[in-house]
């Protein structure tokens, strides 16, 4: 039996949070909102979640500049996710 998107929304949310991720405004559920945000912004001591620019050119981030134990936690989750803007990156129901 799938999990319901709210449930598994919010248990990827609080994976995200558990490492650290600079996630936010959890809530949204409609199928063509995104379920939460993470900030494209937040890349503090010395941890680089997101680089919209490819500034650092760092191995850690996945081929959309986001980091890859973000996006392993996202798929396994059956979530998906897409920049909004340089500074933020949306979170999404596959």
């Amino acid at each position: 039996m799938k999990m319901k998107l709210q449930t598994r929304a919010k248990r990827a949310f609080n994976a995200l949070i558990k490492i650290g991720a600079p996630v936010g405004n959890f809530g949204c559920y409609d199928e063509q909102d995104s379920v939460f945000t993470i900030s494209g912004e937040e890349n503090d001591n010395g941890k680089v979640w997101a680089d919209y620019y490819n500034e650092f050119n760092l191995s850690s981030l996945d081929c959309d500049n986001i980091d890859k134990g973000i996006v392993k936690i996202l798929d396994h989750y059956g979530l998906s996710s897409e920049w909004s803007n340089p500074g933020v990156i949306d979170v999404y129901n596959n």
